[in-house]
């Protein structure tokens, strides 16, 4: 198993606070970068909080596989 650790605040490395970033008019609590097994957990997680929102990003298009929308 392998971790990660940030040693400094996020709010000191960059000169703007992201914290309260607003997309589409909604303020997130938290916001996840790519799915991977942990990012999906992490956000199944998240939604069973009521009182917080998630935001959930993945890169990628829209895929038309016929599989990926009703697996065999």
């Amino acid at each position: 198993m392998s971790t990660t650790t940030i040693t400094e605040p996020v709010t000191e490395r960059w000169e703007r606070d992201f914290s309260q970033t607003k997309i589409d008019g909604t303020t997130y609590n938290y916001i996840i970068v790519g799915s991977g097994s942990a990012g999906s957990v992490l956000a199944n997680r998240l939604s069973e909080q009521g009182d917080k929102r998630a935001l959930f990003i993945e890169v990628g298009g829209a895929n038309s596989n016929d599989e990926i929308h009703m697996p065999c």
